[in-house]
This record gives structure tokens, sequence and C-alpha cells, in this order.
């Protein structure tokens, strides 16, 4: 007798598994808030660009004033001053790169010379404080968020 002849295996293309789509990650409006910041935030500003002025234009900042705004930018961050004026060696503008955990002093700033210019990457917070006498215009800075 004639041996049967063996027939291969039909091969069965595998069923394809669709990928498991990941969200993407938040970029962060809250979190860690500095030890400097007693208040929290006066404003939690994420966007390409912007502004921020204290006080309004035309009037005096107070005395006592400790205040605090968070600026986050998912690239690199490019700030200008058109305005800066504040008690020179008693109320200061301080910039602090910001961390998860932390922040970092960059620069701390009074009188009528504007804070040396910076390229940040990522978050940081513009502080001010002043002192219980002698009031001055404040300050304005706007800021541009250039996109990786």
């Amino acid at each position: 007798p004639v041996p049967p002849t063996p027939v291969p295996p039909t091969p069965v293309p595998p069923t394809p598994v669709p990928p498991t789509p990941v969200p993407p990650t938040p970029v962060p409006t809250s979190g860690f808030v500095p030890s400097f910041c007693p208040s929290g935030f006066a404003a939690d500003m994420v966007g390409a660009e912007g502004s921020l002025s204290h006080p309004a234009h035309g009037s005096r900042y107070a005395n006592n004033e400790q205040l605090c705004w968070a600026i986050r930018c998912a690239g690199l961050l490019t700030l200008s001053w058109p305005r800066f004026n504040t008690e020179s060696s008693y109320d200061y503008v301080s910039l602090h790169a910001l961390g998860a955990t932390g922040a970092e002093l960059i620069s701390r700033t009074s009188g009528r010379t504007t804070p040396p210019p910076h390229l940040f990457s990522g978050d940081f917070v513009v502080s001010f404080t002043s002192d219980g006498s002698v009031t001055r215009e404040g300050f304005a800075v706007t800021w541009t968020c250039i996109q990786p």
C-alpha cells in the first residue's frame, strides 16, 4: 500500500491586537507650593505667552506684601520687563525655578534695575515682597513659551 501524503497545515494569521492607548501626561496646574508663598499662588498661569503686572499700572503696591505667581511652560520660557521700580534694598522681585518638591532661587532684584535676562525650561515662580514703609510703582513682566 501507498502511504498517505502528508498535508501541511494551513498557516493561520495571528489575530491583531489593538494597541492599548496611553493617556497623555497632564501638565500639572497645581502641586508643590514653596514656603515663601504662604498664601499660595495669586495666579497659576499656563500658556504660550502672557503678562503679569503688579500693581495695576498707575498705582503703587502696598506695604508688607508677600505674593507669588506660578508660570508654567512645557518648553523654553523667555522673560522681558517693560516696567520695574521697587524700593531699593527693601522690596524684592525674585525668580525661582519650580520643581516637584522645591524651588531654586535664580535671581532677587530691587530698585529700578530689571532682573537679568533668563531662559527657563519648565515652570517657575515670580515672588514679590515689600517691607513696611516706602512703596513704588512695582513691576510688569511679559513671557513667551517656545514649544519644543
